[in-house]
């Protein structure tokens, strides 16, 4: 049976806020400087779309709009995290991440991808972005969202993880 999980259903884990935001759990804010940027949901007819965008004083900073939950269901797989994503003036740069943690304080990072090799910068029409990671047998946590650094505006939506077989390559 194959098990795909539509993440921005997935239900409240729980997760302390690192800043004062507009998003419902389990999204949460945080950054290097969450204060500088806001983030929120906004419904339309098509989907739900989380809308993050920079306040003055952002720049050389950056936020994320992310969830995290457990990682037991993933262990062992490669897990594809996809997303639509849209850009506005971003004078930085923004990405699609993914983050598997393990044990410890802080939490051991065991692989990672946040599109910084690959970014999205400037204005971009809706587009599908993809990361691609394997979650250790020892993973504890699944974390993931989209970031935005510097000034600007990022709108994402459709967020899809799904296990992929071995000969997808992982996109760290």
């Amino acid at each position: 049976m194959r098990r795909k999980l539509i993440v921005v259903l997935l239900a409240a884990v729980s997760v302390p806020v690192f800043a004062a935001s507009n998003l419902p759990r389990p999204w949460f804010l945080a950054g290097s400087d969450p204060e500088h940027y806001d983030a929120s949901i906004q419904l339309t007819r098509e989907a739900r779309v989380v809308d993050l965008h920079s306040l003055p004083g952002s720049a050389g900073k950056f936020a994320t709009a992310m969830q995290a939950f457990p990682a037991e269901s993933y262990r062992g797989k490669r897990m594809r995290l996809s997303a639509q994503i849209k850009s506005y003036d971003v004078r930085g740069w923004a990405g699609l991440w993914m983050r598997i943690d393990g044990d410890g304080d802080p939490p051991q990072t065991l692989a990672f991808d946040n599109m910084q090799k690959r970014p999205i910068k400037g204005t971009t029409a809706w587009r599908t972005y993809e990361v691609v990671l394997d979650v250790a047998p020892t993973a504890k946590t699944v974390n993931f969202g989209f970031l935005l650094n510097g000034e600007g505006r990022v709108q994402a939506t459709a967020f899809d993880l799904q296990p992929v077989n071995q000969r997808v390559k992982p996109t760290n």
